[in-house]
């Protein structure tokens, strides 16, 4: 052993490889070699399939018992990926809808306001327009340079009362100067005044003209499509004071200076009056050219003030129009309001009609003469009595005749009418003979009306309602009278009587008349807000 042990080992010899030669670096192999190897190759090929197919097996197996759980955790974290993006999706959809009906809601509330403001607009554009420009003329009034020719204006006629050469300019519309508001002062000066405020100015004097209301600021608007800024040019001249209401001012003296002062400085002067009366001092008004609307709480102008081809007698306007009340209703044949009437017309009434089944009578309670009855003492409301009703007799004598026509007109009820005395509105252009019947007589009136059929019960009727609807507002009372005012101061205006009384469409309220001037216009009711 100890030899053995002994025994030398032999040396390791490293050889680099740079020290290797190079033409030991490439050995030559032999074609036999080559072939050999390949043949070797292609027999070993079966075993080398079955090696790699239990390396794939082994693979296999290998990765289901490692990757096993990830492939779970990746599954549930896909599904998880998928919940949130149904869920992303739902919560966009529901976004979406919010912001729809938001939205909705949103354009709504913008539209109401928009139709709210353009309402507003239209209710306060006069009062804004007067505001922006903010012109008010101040006058003093002074009584001792007001003179009056009574008899000159009682018999006024266009060629002495009114300049025709300014209406001349402009042949196609009527040209309107309207004045900007107006207040007159007196000369005496009072401590307290229910009249001294006039839209915050201070005056010295007291002011005599009443601060304008919304009816008065309504018919300035409706004049401005006609307007005009030079009065010289202006067929027409609108005056800045409110004469709608002659109450109003301190007293109708007042009234009748402060118009006369207008006509003193302009020519054909439109005055609208609703409440009032201008008594005999009405056609000295119509001194210095002045064009009166007058509205003397009734339909009708008296025939001894009633100039023709100068005058128009206008409509009333209560303050509030009833609804109609489209029910058929069971109508009575004839009514007769007795309401407070005088004795020697409650006796003719009894006396022509006291046998009559056909008339229905109503007067003032007996024991409350402030409520209506019948003949048998019944309360009875007298506007119910006339809607049920088919003819109502109208004669000037009664107190209820003013208001009941309008109603009648509104009603639709006919009117028998006996008014000798009075001009009815617009009678110089609506032909009241196609919307009542005139009788001669109270004696004639049974007469009259029972030798009418339904069929010219229902013509009449229909016509009735086309000409109460066209003048049963303020703004078709105005548009109305500036039609005939254009019609006859402008000649290619003119209308003939078969187009004012068209049948049975709408009657067109213009003039008949080729005349080339202008009148008073009287106009009977009350309204709103004049009081």
């Amino acid at each position: 052993m100890g030899s053995a042990q002994s025994q030398e080992q032999p040396e390791v010899v490293r050889i680099d490889r740079s020290e290797i030669p190079e033409e030991y670096k490439t050995v030559g192999v032999s074609s036999d070699v080559v072939r050999r190897v390949n043949a070797q190759a292609r027999g070993e090929g079966g075993d080398a399939e079955r090696l790699s197919h239990f390396s794939s097996i082994r693979t296999g197996t290998v990765n289901n018992i490692c990757l096993g759980p990830k492939r779970d955790e990746l599954a549930r974290e896909r599904a998880e990926k998928q919940r949130l993006r149904e869920e992303m999706v739902k919560l966009s959809e529901l976004q979406q809808r919010k912001v729809k009906n938001l939205l909705y809601f949103s354009m709504r509330w913008l539209y109401g306001c928009i139709a709210f403001l353009a309402i507003a607009l239209l209710y306060f554009r006069p009062r804004l327009q007067h505001r922006k420009t903010g012109e008010h003329i101040r006058w003093t009034l002074k009584k001792s340079n007001a003179s009056f020719d009574t008899f000159r204006y009682a018999n006024c006629s266009p060629s002495t009362c009114l300049r025709s050469q300014s209406c001349m300019l402009d042949y196609g519309s009527l040209s309107v100067y309207i004045q900007p508001l107006l207040t007159i002062v007196d000369e005496v000066k009072f401590t307290s005044s229910p009249f001294i405020s006039f839209h915050g100015i201070e005056c010295d004097g007291n002011v005599v003209t009443p601060s304008p209301s919304k009816e008065f600021y309504l018919v300035r608007s409706l004049l401005k499509p006609y307007s005009v800024l030079d009065p010289k040019q202006a067929c027409i001249i609108f005056p800045g004071v409110d004469f709608l209401n002659l109450h109003r001012f301190p007293s109708v003296e007042i009234a009748h200076f402060v118009a006369s002062m207008i006509s003193e400085r302009f020519y054909n002067v439109l005055i609208f009056t609703l409440i009032g009366q201008w008594k005999h001092t009405f056609r000295l008004i119509m001194a210095r050219e002045l064009i009166v609307i007058d509205c003397l709480f009734s339909s009708v102008t008296p025939r001894h003030l009633y100039r023709h081809r100068l005058d128009i007698s206008l409509p009333p306007l209560p303050g509030s129009v009833a609804a109609r009340n489209e029910k058929t209703v069971t109508r009575n044949h004839l009514l007769l309001l007795m309401v407070n009437a005088s004795t020697s017309f409650r006796d003719e009434c009894l006396e022509t009609f006291d046998d009559s089944k056909d008339v229905t009578v109503v007067t003032e309670c007996i024991d409350q003469p402030w409520f209506t009855c019948d003949m048998d003492g019944n309360r009875v409301d007298w506007q119910n009595a006339l809607q049920e009703s088919k003819f109502v007799l109208i004669d000037e004598r009664m107190p209820l005749f003013k208001i009941a026509l309008y109603r009648a007109l509104e009603l639709s009820v006919i009117p028998v009418i006996s008014a000798p005395n009075h001009m009815l509105p617009f009678s110089d252009y609506i032909d009241w003979n196609l919307i009542s019947l005139r009788p001669s007589g109270l004696s004639r009136v049974l007469d009259v009306v029972n030798s009418l059929d339904e069929t010219k019960v229902h013509s009449i009727r229909s016509q009735m309602r086309t000409v109460f609807e066209s003048f049963s507002t303020l703004e078709g009372i105005v548009n109305m009278t500036l039609q005939v005012l254009e019609a006859r101061m402008l000649p290619l205006k003119t209308r003939t009587y078969e187009q004012w009384n068209k049948q049975p469409v709408q009657v067109r309220l213009v003039a008949v008349s080729s005349a080339l001037y202008t009148f008073i216009i009287s106009f009977r009711g009350n309204i709103c807000s004049c009081f």
